[in-house]
């Protein structure tokens, strides 16, 4: 009888977690982007509420009046996270609700980033091709972005959309999406959002008590020209909310359905390869999904000069990291060049023969 440690690495070798952050998004852009969108290159955290997207801020001024603070904060070193945290607890000591328009900016914001910063593929089209093409029975793809440049580069390869919040783990497809922290297309209802005597919706913002939201997640379009959210083919009645979660220094819950998460722990504890593109690894709810990873693993992390410290990062969070003997290498040269290296490709077949 096969040894189940033998047995487990063989089972493992043939799955893929690909784990994307801020960094992958920021440098998806092949070399020939067209130069007029420069501005809207998808930001890292600390430039969330940078001046070049002050027009779209301008949208939701309780937001934008505390962005001169936040801005000379962040100029003095001051991490965004434990800013927008001592924000947060002021505001609702205070009982005022002005945070509750921070994920309508960054609804915004991304959404108008994934439509408008790139004409044409990306490097996450390269991604997901060469990602599923890999000889690899099945690829889990873990997005921590808000935006939907993965979301579209796998639309585009499968050419279905992503109907409702099921169509993610799709169990006929080689393929699964997981967004722990949220995305600018997802929507819960808030079923006290205040009102004008017409009927129209006033800013979340004005509610002068808790909000309350309903049960379930919308996978929702965005109508530019009239700026309304709203769910295909069906009539939502209720405020179309936000679901994201504000990146803010406290542990932080995954957002995506529970069976998102139930998916997402099961693949990792059977799989043995692992390729984080862009990831900080701050962020401790990413770090417990990943300490399910099997002993000999093989990770690849690709940043831009800081892939042995993340490594490092990963480490410190659990010694259990260390004694799992993992297989590491590391990509410095950032996501634009990794996805046509020889070395993506030693992830695939050849890796696993």
């Amino acid at each position: 009888m096969e040894p189940v440690a033998s047995l487990m690495n063989r089972l493992g070798a043939e799955l893929l977690t690909v784990i994307v952050g801020a960094g992958a998004s920021h440098d998806c852009a092949p070399k020939w982007v067209n130069a007029n969108n420069v501005r809207l290159q998808p930001p890292l955290a600390s430039d969330i509420f940078g001046v070049r997207f002050q027009e779209i801020l301008e949208h939701y001024p309780r937001v934008e009046a505390h962005s001169d603070e936040i801005r000379s904060q962040l100029d003095r070193g001051r991490n965004l996270e434990a800013l927008l945290r001592d924000l947060l607890d002021s505001a609702a000591r205070s009982g005022n609700n002005w945070s509750l328009d921070i994920p309508r900016y960054i609804r915004e914001l991304f959404w108008t980033i994934s439509e408008d910063f790139l004409r044409g593929s990306s490097r996450f089209d390269t991604l997901v091709r060469r990602a599923v093409e890999a000889g690899f029975e099945r690829v889990l793809f873990v997005s921590l972005n808000y935006d939907l440049l993965l979301d579209s580069a796998l639309e585009r390869y499968d050419g279905e959309e992503f109907s409702d919040i099921d169509a993610y783990i799709s169990p006929g497809r080689k393929w699964s999406l997981v967004k722990p922290h949220g995305s600018v297309n997802w929507a819960r209802i808030l079923e006290n959002c205040p009102k004008y005597g017409d009927g129209r919706f006033r800013a979340p913002s004005d509610l002068k008590e808790a909000p309350v939201f309903g049960e379930g997640i919308k996978v929702i379009r965005w109508n530019r020209h009239s700026h309304d959210f709203y769910v295909p083919r069906k009539s939502e009645e209720g405020y179309l909310y936000p679901e994201v979660v504000v990146p803010v220094e406290r542990e932080k819950v995954f957002v995506c359905p529970a069976s998102h998460t139930a998916l997402a722990d099961e693949f990792v504890r059977q799989c043995g390869n692992f390729l984080l593109i862009g990831f900080s690894a701050h962020d401790e709810d990413l770090l417990r999904l990943l300490n399910g990873m099997p002993a000999r693993s093989r990770v690849t992390i690709v940043g831009r000069g800081d892939s042995p410290e993340i490594f490092r990062r990963i480490c410190s969070f659990d010694q259990s990291f260390e004694r799992k003997e993992l297989s590491t290498r590391f990509w410095d040269e950032g996501f634009s060049t990794y996805v046509d290296s020889s070395e993506f490709e030693r992830l695939g077949v050849c890796e696993q023969g």
